[in-house]
């Protein structure tokens, strides 16, 4: 598997900020320092395939019923300090076709991350660090959202509850995903 040929199985640690943009567990979330810590190769899965269905859901589903947002990611090797285990750098992020599949803007992300590694060059820690809010922002222009609450994916009974402009239903996380509750605009539908 090649998730585990490159994180180290048994210690892999994620640190990141909070991602109100996506959904993720809110166990992960350390609200002292209002960062998520990801634990595992099977939750760095989960939240790389939870980023996925963020960047399709920039997608105009209207217009575009099939496709996908392609993104890449760049580390910038030029100015990266190594030391013994360690490695830090800068890393940028790109949509490549959010305009072609409907977006009104590309996405753009920048920061640093600072990685450590075993003995046999597995992550055994990762630490991503970059400005949400801005990155927010970018969401919700590209998106053509008025607001950012319409950003943020409720991952809380409490913040599913909060006045929505769009439809809402709220479900089990696990199969058969049993609806718990909607709200007025579902009602509507």
């Amino acid at each position: 598997d090649m998730w585990s040929s490159i994180l180290d199985e048994s210690s892999f640690t994620c640190r990141l900020p909070v991602t109100p943009y996506q959904s993720f567990p809110s166990s992960e979330v350390q609200l002292s320092n209002s960062q998520r810590t990801i634990v595992g190769v099977d939750a760095m899965m989960a939240d790389v395939a939870s980023n996925a269905v963020f960047l399709d859901s920039i997608v105009d589903r209207t217009r575009y019923p099939t496709s996908k947002i392609k993104f890449q990611y760049t580390l910038v090797t030029e100015e990266s300090v190594v030391a013994g285990n360690q490695v830090m750098a800068r890393w940028a992020m790109e949509t490549l076709n959010a305009k072609k599949c409907g977006g009104r803007t590309e996405l753009h992300q920048k920061g640093m991350l600072f990685c450590k590694f075993n003995s046999a060059h597995k992550i055994v820690s990762l630490e991503i660090m970059f400005d949400v809010m801005a990155f927010m922002l970018q969401v919700k222009m590209a998106m053509g959202f008025d607001n950012f609450n319409d950003v943020v994916i409720p991952n809380t009974v409490q913040t599913c509850q909060k006045q929505f402009d769009f439809p809402m239903v709220m479900t089990l996380a696990d199969r058969p995903f049993t609806i718990v509750q909607v709200n007025e605009r579902w009602e509507k539908l």
